[in-house]
């Protein structure tokens, strides 16, 4: 009877239904792929909590189709010394490569002293640096970063987020106890990722907003787990003289309204600063651009983006950081 009461508290407890010991790798995905036409980024960690002991790897793999992003400890929960994602003079090296300092992070960290990130101890800043996207090509950049925990971590909780967006985080527990199998984090991860693709199948697609001679279309909206990464509406017909403008809808995602865009990715010198026709201007065609707009309240410039168009014609224009948002305005 004293084994059959075992076994059956084993089962619910997954964390002995293995008898996990000895060092151990486990992986955790890095937002999930879009269904196809969907353009839809998921910034979550999948699973979001992993139990670990001091020795063990984590293997964190960017499988988004959409959008780059960050493993990071040391920044604080509420963002408050976040390190800059971009300054006047473009991107944070602090941010996009990777970064290790011991101490703590702040809010005018603008320079790495160590760019060879160590195992993490539990302490200072580590920042995997920027994770591509699976279809950016291998030679753009990492996807995956490995974090190997010291065996002189303390234990405890280890939050860990991204820095490019402000919802996006998640935990290591470290114990010596308590583990699952890296099988059985495998399951919890795809069955998070189920969800979070179910969710998705709630968010509508806001419409455009007229107020007088000014219509708002939004670049990127969503929730706060999903930013479907398209222009709503994507094509808009308005009478010359209209205004029109963008205000990013995502909580959490930024975007850019770039029109004859001279950009091939988003490392391209310029292409996150605005340029060209500048908000508020008069457009007749040619370069003009955002710049990296994202919401209010986030680490990223806020609009909207606005331009007032006096020529008929059809102007079309993308989102330099998602290849294949793009808009079209045509003005008659």
């Amino acid at each position: 009877m004293k084994r059959i009461i075992i076994v059956a508290l084993c089962l619910v407890a997954a964390s002995c239904s293995q008898g996990v010991s000895g060092a151990q790798t486990y992986n955790v995905g890095v937002d999930q792929a879009s269904p196809e036409g969907e353009k839809f980024q998921y910034s979550a960690y999948y699973p979001a909590s992993v139990a670990a002991a001091p020795g063990d790897e984590i293997v964190f793999t960017n499988d988004s189709t959409e959008a780059p992003h960050t493993i990071s400890f040391g920044v604080e929960a509420d963002r408050s010394n976040s390190p800059p994602v971009v300054t006047p003079q473009g991107e944070n090296p602090v941010v996009f490569s990777p970064c290790y300092t011991p101490e703590a992070p702040t809010a005018e960290l603008l320079e790495c002293p160590d760019t060879d990130l160590p195992e993490y101890n539990g302490e200072g800043f580590w920042n995997s640096g920027v994770l591509q996207p699976a279809p950016v090509p291998d030679e753009a950049g990492a996807k995956e970063v490995t974090v190997q925990l010291s065996n002189d971590i303390p234990e405890g909780s280890y939050i860990y987020v991204c820095i490019l967006h402000s919802l996006m985080a998640g935990t290591i527990e470290v114990a010596e106890e308590d583990r699952i199998s890296p099988d059985e984090v495998d399951e919890a991860g795809d069955e998070a990722a189920r969800e979070g693709r179910e969710s998705s199948e709630e968010i509508t697609e806001p419409e455009a907003e007229r107020e007088g001679d000014t219509v708002t279309v939004s670049a990127g909206f969503g929730d706060r787990v999903v930013s479907v990464n398209r222009f709503a509406p994507a094509e808009l017909e308005v009478e010359t003289g209209t205004t029109v403008q963008w205000v990013a809808r995502s909580p959490y995602e930024p975007h850019t309204v770039t029109f004859e865009s001279t950009f091939e990715t988003p490392n391209d010198e310029g292409a996150l600063a605005p340029g060209g026709v500048a908000s508020g201007g008069e457009y007749t065609g040619g370069f003009s651009s955002s710049g990296i707009l994202g919401p209010e309240g986030g680490p990223f410039p806020s609009g909207p983006f606005a331009l007032r168009f006096t020529e008929a014609g059809a102007f079309e224009y993308s989102c330099v950081l998602h290849p294949g948002q793009v808009g079209k305005v045509t003005v008659t």
